[in-house]
């Protein structure tokens, strides 16, 4: 966990005792808990909200009826504080489905609750549904995307350069064989030379003491840097992952329901 992704004791606290409850209305079990916003990608702005989601699981009688429940919840306490819970059912059909971008939060740098055994079979799950060719093209379109309007040199919002900056380091990531995205974005920071690296680390202290729309004056490594990389990175084709059998999705939706349930 990098500096910028501490969390009080009064935050945790609070996050705890909301579990809690929602354990209790759901009558379910909450066994993974994440924060899935800009402070659990190690990126926070000083006013940046608080975004837990969660995986429950309920009894197994539930799972049998003939008319499921609802597989999702979503409690927005606040503007600053909001809870989205999924069933285990849903998450794990959403990885099945290759959705990398959809359950990107198993890897935050803020865990709430998170059962080890589960988290890691969860991990190698991701590994072997990974797209590296899809999810590639996808960073590198939204870093392209982003940067397309600016005047290089010229003041941008800090928001949008840590939304260029991620996208293009992510897509940098992939193409160098790494695997899944980490969550946090320190992790990213990998081979640099040392003052764009310098600079970078001074942005992240700097959006996380600042408002989210804060202008940005001009960077000069960073945006050579993201200039280069794009333009390297553009023709760049990878290759899709394998197909992954439904086996092992099936396996582990039902040991974890047999487990929790």
């Amino acid at each position: 966990m990098n500096g910028n992704t501490k969390v009080t004791p009064v935050i945790r606290d609070i996050v705890e005792r909301s579990l809690e409850e929602i354990e209790d209305s759901l009558e379910a079990r909450i066994v993974l808990a994440f924060e899935s916003g800009a402070r659990g990608a190690g990126t926070p702005s000083q006013d940046s909200p608080w975004r837990i989601h969660f995986v429950f699981v309920h009894s197994l009688d539930w799972y049998l009826r003939l008319t499921p429940g609802a597989d999702s919840v979503d409690l927005p306490v606040s503007d600053d504080f909001t809870l989205t819970g999924w069933d285990i059912g849903r998450l794990v059909r959403a990885m099945k489905n290759e959705n990398p971008g959809a359950t990107a939060w198993l890897r935050s740098a803020i865990a709430w609750r998170a059962d080890e055994d589960l988290l890691s079979r969860l991990e190698a799950l991701q590994r072997r549904s990974w797209q590296p060719g899809q999810e590639f093209r996808r960073q590198l379109d939204e870093g392209v995307s982003t940067v397309k309007g600016w005047p290089f040199g010229h003041t941008i919002l800090l928001d949008q350069y840590f939304t260029a900056l991620r996208a293009t380091l992510s897509a940098r990531w992939i193409a160098d064989g790494r695997g899944p995205l980490p969550g946090d974005f320190q992790e990213l920071c990998y081979d640099m030379d040392a003052d764009l690296h310098e600079e970078i680390m001074k942005l992240v202290q700097k959006k996380a003491e600042s408002p989210l729309s804060i202008p940005l004056p001009p960077s000069r490594h960073s945006e050579v840097f993201m200039e280069a990389e794009q333009k390297r990175l553009k023709d760049l084709v990878l290759p899709s992952g394998v197909a992954t059998s439904a086996k092992p999705f099936d396996r582990l939706f039902a040991d974890t329901v047999r487990r929790f349930g």
